[in-house]
């Protein structure tokens, strides 16, 4: 607990089966949380539970205790007890099912988490159903069964080269003889296919009431934000896993010998977080993607996905690609040039373009269009393919445009609205809370242009960011304050990252001679300043004349107790171009922003 600077600390229970432990281990628990918690930190515990032994008194318990409970069902009876079964091999879904009424009894808030296999991979309507219109859930989680036959022996990144075939190989396809495979895992096409039907089903019936893990992250990167799981997200590394021996691992994917970063007896967690070989993992995600997934347009969705499932090799030779990367998807044309992506695999289609109404027929084998492979991975495709096709197979390119668009929409107005309340109004503080100003901080070398090393984008700008928008990777109220002073002349994009670990903290984006400000946790900060006029999203920033720049010397804010309450730091950084200003910057390339 002393190890986080966040004012709320997540305690995330799992396992195996954590409610193995007992109620009374939890009861314990709680008792040790409430004596080591510090003043004015709340804590807050999740359960990842499949159900089986949650009776009245569990369901009571936690009720009591506010925890948020995320239940495993696959589906029916018959979908959940395809796999999920005793050691005596009988189906748990009743007592799944009873667990569920116990919830709701109760006034238990709880997600649902479906793995996907063989036995509901081609369900999905009955699925989606299920879960939404029966258990009456709200928040849906789905994960796929990708697993290789070796898991239990041979760690994520330690397979034998030979072991890796290529995405065309039967060796991939779970039941095959030869397939490196178990059987409970589903191909690269059935995932695609199961995210893309599951979009028509949402989008048709629950998508103001229903969320669910992959549309909610993709709703941000396709706007141009960030993702929201860490298998979507750039680089990892900052969802360590503790077995109940104390020892602590890369990851809850990664709990094998070769990925254990240290034990909580003998180490401070905040040690083995910051410590170079867990950020070597968590960089590894990026720096170890192989060329051919850094050259897709759609790098952006998934950036190569979870590197436990890189077992593959590349079309070019090269091992690392992710499993549920497919090469069968295209980039093609139309006759006025606008590019669209469509799958492959599906024989002949009828395509119209949705920005200039252009209809043709293509197929992977048709000459008269230019076709470039791309590796589109799993909800990556910006067309999916139609599970209602007719006999001449069509299919109709013009839904994706205007579903991001309405994202767009939807997240101007989500951001835009809560900025009509000044940033820098801080009324809302409690009483015996004051500010400590310290002096402005003025920039002593204005940002240089820096060069993009990626091409422009070959889409239309982005709407800019309301001013004063922020993103945050903690939770809770923060008193310390970070105000950002912008002349005229350009937007600043601004990066909060700890000094110490580099993680990212939040950003902000001021518009053009305008002041905003961001509420941070104490602690020591590397500023980062990006500054253009057009935007285009956090990857690409405000295009080629992207400015962007660095402080020399950490950025820190403090908390400290005084007679009368507490005394907080507010620190102003004013972007203006001065002689022997007092924070030295230097400029840095976009790919280090």
């Amino acid at each position: 607990m002393d190890a986080q600077i966040n004012p709320t600390v997540f305690f995330t229970w799992q396992g195996g089966e954590p409610t193995l432990m007992g109620l009374d281990y939890y009861r314990k628990v709680l008792a040790i949380q409430a004596r080591h918690a510090r003043p004015q930190v709340k804590i807050a515990n999740a359960l990842q539970t499949n159900g089986l032994v949650l009776d009245d008194s569990w369901c009571a318990f936690l009720k009591e205790n506010h925890f948020r409970v995320g239940l495993s069902i696959d589906g029916p009876a018959d979908m959940h007890d395809a796999f999920r079964k005793t050691l005596g091999g009988e189906g748990t879904y009743g007592r799944v099912r009873t667990a569920v009424d116990r919830l709701v009894a109760h006034g238990v808030t709880f997600n649902t988490l479906t793995t996907i296999s063989p036995a509901n991979v081609d369900r999905v309507e009955e699925l989606y159903d299920f879960l939404t219109a029966e258990l009456k859930s709200t928040y849906l989680q789905f994960q796929p069964c990708v697993e290789r036959k070796d898991f239990r022996e041979v760690a994520p990144g330690y397979w034998d080269p030979s072991t890796c075939p290529p995405a065309d190989s039967p060796r991939l396809a779970p039941g095959h003889p030869d397939s490196i495979m178990t059987d409970w895992s589903i191909s690269a096409r059935q995932w695609g296919n199961f995210l893309c039907r599951l979009f028509d089903r949402w989008w048709a019936k629950d998508r103001e009431t229903v969320r669910t893990n992959w549309f909610d992250s993709w709703s941000s990167q396709f706007a141009g934000g960030l993702a929201h799981m860490c298998i979507s997200s750039p680089v990892c590394g900052r969802a360590l896993s503790m077995e109940r021996d104390g020892q602590v691992y890369s990851c809850d994917h990664f709990v094998y010998p070769e990925y254990c970063v240290g034990d909580i007896n003998e180490s401070s967690l905040t040690d083995m977080v910051r410590s170079a070989r867990q950020r070597k993992f968590g960089e590894a995600k990026q720096t170890s993607l192989p060329q051919f997934c850094r050259k897709c347009p759609f790098l952006f969705a998934c950036y190569g996905e979870c590197p436990k499932r890189r077992f593959l090799r590349a079309p070019d030779g090269e091992n690392g690609n992710p499993v549920k990367s497919h090469d069968e998807s295209h980039i093609i044309k139309c006759k006025n040039g606008h590019k669209l992506m469509v799958p492959g695999g599906l024989g002949t289609l009828h395509i119209t373009c949705p920005k200039c109404q252009d209809s043709f027929d293509w197929s992977p084998e048709a000459q008269s269009v230019q076709v470039r492979p791309v590796s589109a991975s799993d909800g990556r495709q910006q067309v999916p393919p139609s599970h209602k096709r007719t006999n001449r197979n069509r299919l109709k390119v013009g839904r994706w445009p205007l579903v991001i668009g309405i994202l767009l929409f939807v997240g101007f107005c989500f951001c835009y609205l809560p900025s009509l309340v000044s940033p820098g109004d801080k009324q809302g503080h409690p009483p015996m809370r004051e500010a400590r100003a310290l002096p402005p901080t003025t920039v002593s070398e204005p940002p240089r242009n820096t060069p993009l090393a990626n091409e422009p984008p070959e889409f239309p700008p982005l709407p800019l960011p309301p001013h004063g928008e922020t993103v945050r990777w903690y939770s809770g109220d923060c008193l310390p304050v970070l105000n950002v002073v912008t002349p005229q002349g350009g937007h600043t994009f601004v990066k909060v990252e700890s000094w110490d670990t580099g993680s990212p903290v939040a950003t902000l984006f001021v518009h053009s001679g305008m002041k905003a400000s961001v509420n941070l946790p104490p602690g020591s900060y590397r500023i980062k300043f990006a500054v253009g006029e057009t935007w285009y999203g956090n990857k690409y920033l405000f295009g080629p004349p992207t400015q962007c720049s660095v402080a020399k010397e950490p950025c820190t804010l403090n908390v400290s107790p005084t007679a009368n309450g507490q005394q907080f730091d507010e620190i102003t950084i004013e972007l203006q171009k001065q002689i022997n200003g007092n924070l030295e910057t230097k400029p840095i390339n976009v790919e280090d922003f």
